[in-house]
């Protein structure tokens, strides 16, 4: 997807933040920086473990395939 434009990785990245929530698999949020949308994590929970973050990155990397 690296022929996208600003707009079209935009929605991809909002698109994969929606299906992350809805699939329950994780609640980041987002933040806009430069003008280009961004999916972002806040990790506060002492819970968190390295295979929740794996998890999430082959979770983005799934769903982004897919869309």
């Amino acid at each position: 997807k690296k022929d996208l434009s600003t707009e079209a990785l935009n929605n991809l990245n909002k698109e994969i933040l929606m299906q992350l929530q809805e699939q329950g698999i994780a609640s980041p949020s987002s933040t806009l920086l430069h003008g280009q949308f961004a999916i972002r994590l806040c990790i506060v929970n002492q819970r968190s473990r390295q295979s929740d973050f794996d998890l999430l990155v082959k979770e983005v990397l799934r769903i982004g395939r897919t869309l």
